[in-house]
């Protein structure tokens, strides 16, 4: 027991590491490993002393070395495992300075640790505002374990401008800190506290007045709000904000349980209270539907960086709605590894779109689009959306697109244009020693002028440009037939299939387009003189219309029969599939 009670902060923060590295484990490493493309950091004296010499400064430049490693989901885990259990551990302390029993100060410190997970899950965080709660909570413990007047003068005096400099307008949450824990506290040297609040909010009001940066107030606004901020510092604020207010209602509650500390039944009913607190929080705090998408995504995202087909089929065929970015990963996933056009209405297609989706100027659909048009071919459309994803990107630009830029220079045999990314790569640890590698019959990208369109053409007037140009492999091939086949272009398709054929491969075409074939073939036989279409083709659609031609009933009997016998070919699809 006693070995307990000596080890028990160790203790404490292991166990809150541990909590932490299991909830990652389980959502929100993808979102978070996603973080260091985002942010171009330089580690490099030009970049860093001017990134030091400016308010909140010391936060950012121990964020961007930490975010450098997250290409390792071990660094995700273990870098946000430390920073939260870190903050709850000070959290703890703080409770514990203003007089709370270590057992409610424990359970309420979780509170701390369950708010930052729920920040650090959303795409929009980044770790510089967690790195500057726990710089803000350290100096708030070490003014609260100041004994003597002088001493707590001296800690204010330092802590107010250094704080400032390293966490920025954070030093205002920490002067309302220092003088909420006081008056919790009872203590008699209050007015200290209450000048160095009054101090930190001066300072903060001249930083504001200056228009330094985003102003900590714009953090009052709404979730949807600074999700539409092309900013992350104002997401940063709103987190700080409501991060102050549980600590402000663990600090009360803790206060509270002191003054009815004693009284019967005490020691069942004040840790059963901080703990329905603590859960309340944690439901509240869960995912909710837009961090669930965007953890798939994510996820979705990392596996095609990895070249990982079997794993995006396998994610995505298992879900029983999808929608159109995942069916862009899906497609584009069969279209790799040759399957597209023989597997694509396996799966619930839900309108041309699923093929190439419509931007919508977010970053990460962006980084989508750009790949799905730089292994078509279609070199003009990626740039495109890669200097867009540079430009929407959190912090300076994206390491990712800079990559992309780098492959699509040396592909055009711009090699000066190429040096340029690789060199700026080559600044940052983990893109040292990357050289670009271009996909599989690079020689034959698209060369026609008619395709160096806008980001934000019409998918079916691409695909038509695509009839003058020569297509690189088979990926553009099926691209382009399948993108027909969605868009339900039947004449479109047939001319594509009497000028590309097979493609110069051997063997029957592929089990859709052959599908397309006996539709166009029902008004223009001569369509099966160009290409073959197997009897077994054949036979399963004549079998299609006689069982069809009881559907327009609308019996669910023949419906059933219909989904269950044909509900993977072309031609239910066709009929009776609505695009949304």
């Amino acid at each position: 027991m006693n070995l307990i009670k000596k080890w028990q902060y160790p203790l404490f923060w292991l166990m809150t590491f541990a909590g932490v590295w299991c909830v990652l484990l389980w959502f929100g490493t993808a979102s978070l490993q996603r973080q260091q493309e985002v942010q171009l950091f330089i580690p490099q004296w030009n970049v860093v002393g001017p990134m030091l010499a400016s308010p909140g400064g010391l936060s950012a430049v121990l964020a961007c070395f930490l975010v450098q490693s997250y290409h390792s989901a071990l660094a995700v885990l273990a870098i946000n495992g430390i920073v939260v259990a870190t903050a709850a551990l000070l959290v703890r302390l703080l409770l514990e300075a203003i007089g709370a029993r270590r057992t409610e100060s424990s359970i309420l410190a979780i509170a701390a640790a369950v708010a930052l997970l729920k920040a650090h899950i959303s795409q929009f965080y980044v770790l510089d505002g967690t790195v500057a709660i726990v710089l803000m909570l350290a100096a708030v413990v070490a003014y609260m374990h100041c004994s003597r007047l002088w001493a707590k003068i001296i800690a204010a005096a330092i802590s107010l401008p250094l704080l400032y400099m390293a966490s920025g307008q954070m030093v205002a949450i920490y002067g309302a800190a220092i003088l909420v824990a006081s008056v919790l506290k009872r203590d008699r040297q209050w007015y200290v506290a209450a000048a160095g609040a009054l101090i930190a909010a001066a300072i903060v009001a001249i930083h504001i007045r200056l228009a330094v940066s985003v102003p900590i107030t714009d953090g009052i606004y709404s979730l949807r709000y600074q999700q539409s901020q092309m900013h992350f510092e104002s997401f940063v604020y709103y987190i700080w904000l409501r991060f102050a207010v549980v600590l402000l209602a663990a600090a009360v509650l803790a206060a509270l349980m002191k003054l009815l500390a004693g009284r019967r039944h005490y020691d069942v009913v004040a840790p059963a209270v901080a703990s329905l607190a603590v859960l309340a929080l944690a439901w509240y705090c869960r995912p909710d539907a837009y961090e669930t998408k965007s953890e798939e995504m994510d996820r979705l995202a990392l596996l095609e960086q990895s070249d990982d087909w079997d794993a995006i089929i396998n994610l995505v065929g298992s879900r029983a709605t999808v929608d159109e970015a995942s069916l862009n990963y899906l497609n584009l996933a069969l279209a790799c590894k040759g399957e597209l056009a023989d597997s694509m209405f396996h799966y619930n297609q839900i309108s041309p779109n699923s093929l190439i989706a419509e931007w919508d100027r977010s970053y990460y659909m962006s980084v989508l689009l750009s790949n799905i048009h730089y292994r078509i071919g279609d070199l003009a459309q990626s740039e495109g959306y890669a200097m867009e994803g540079l430009t929407l990107a959190k912090r300076g630009g994206s390491p990712l697109m800079m990559q992309r830029l780098a492959d699509i220079a040396l592909a055009r045999g711009e090699k000066n244009l190429a040096d340029k990314f690789i060199g700026i790569l080559s600044s940052m640890p983990h893109y040292r020693r990357w050289q670009p590698q271009l996909p599989d019959a690079s020689k034959q990208f698209f060369a026609n002028d008619s395709l160096k369109l806008t980001c934000d053409v019409k998918t079916d007037t691409l695909w038509m440009a695509h009839l003058d140009g020569k297509p690189m492999g088979r990926i553009a091939w099926q691209y382009l037939g399948c993108s027909y086949l969605l868009g339900r272009k039947l004449d479109a398709f047939a001319e594509f299939i009497r000028r590309y054929g097979n493609y110069g491969a051997d063997g029957p075409l592929p089990i859709h387009f052959q599908e397309a074939l006996m539709l166009i073939a029902e008004n223009d036989p001569s369509i099966l003189e160009v290409a073959q279409v197997s009897d077994d083709v054949k036979q399963r659609f004549a079998t299609f219309n006689e069982v069809a031609s009881q559907i327009f009933s609308d019996t669910p009997e023949a419906r059933a029969m219909l989904t269950a016998r044909f509900g993977r070919s072309y031609w239910f699809y066709c009929f009776f599939k609505r695009s949304v």
